[in-house]
């Protein structure tokens, strides 16, 4: 399990919200990253967290993105979420 603070990022594979993923994992957290475009896989290895492909207005997307950083980390210290 990893240490420091947690953050997962809805809609997170493009835009200003990959770019505040990069900024919080230069900031020391592990981050999460939820997309329905398909880039949230790639974008969380390269940050060293992880990607779900899913939506934010979906359970099922967003219950598989929580298992992960539960998986993964064991906490959720904060989050960005974008548009609902």
């Amino acid at each position: 399990m990893a240490t420091g603070k947690v953050a997962p990022i809805t809609a997170g594979g493009i835009c200003m919200e990959a770019g505040a993923a990069r900024r919080l994992v230069t900031d020391g957290f592990k981050v999460g990253v939820l997309s329905s475009l398909g880039k949230a896989e790639a974008l969380g290895k390269e940050l060293g967290g992880i990607g779900v492909m899913g939506s934010n207005r979906s359970v099922e997307g967003l219950g598989r993105f929580v298992e992960g950083a539960a998986e993964s980390w064991s906490r959720i210290d904060g989050g960005l979420s974008r548009g609902v």
